[in-house]
């Protein structure tokens, strides 16, 4: 999809997403979701390479992007509230599952430009570390 740009449309470069935690998770799947749900009525999203910013916005200006979209799986911890739930639920033989809660940060540049024309986060708490990640990203 990275040929050239229908008319009309605004393209978003969407940078490989920065895992700043030390669990481990897909992070392209993850990638390839966001893709997804940016794409819409006049919105094409488009996978870019670069890992640097100075990198993303040549590669941008190459595929025709109007916007760079750069996300941060800024955290994934095991809910504390489980935690106490958990040791409760072992001591009384109910057992649990653990979930995550994550936060992910987003920046959006428009293309020429260094200051982010948007910054958002997300949150979210699911079961295990890839679903946690992945509802925080929709």
């Amino acid at each position: 999809m990275s040929g050239a740009k229908t008319p009309g449309t605004i393209r978003v470069g969407v940078v490989q997403i920065n895992n700043r935690t030390d669990r481990q998770v897909s992070t392209e799947s993850l990638r390839e979701r966001l893709i997804g749900n940016i794409k819409g009525s006049g919105v094409e999203a488009i996978a870019l390479n670069a890992t640097s910013q100075s990198e993303a916005e040549a590669e941008a200006k190459a595929k025709q992007c109007d916007f760079v979209l750069f996300t941060d799986i800024a955290t994934l911890k095991t809910s504390g509230a489980k935690k106490l739930g958990g040791m409760l639920g072992r001591a009384a033989g109910v057992g649990g599952i653990d979930k995550t809660e994550s936060k992910v940060e987003f920046k959006l540049f428009a293309v020429n430009e260094s200051s982010p024309r948007l910054q958002s986060g997300a949150s979210a708490k699911e079961e295990g570390d890839e679903a946690s990640a992945g509802t925080a990203v929709d």
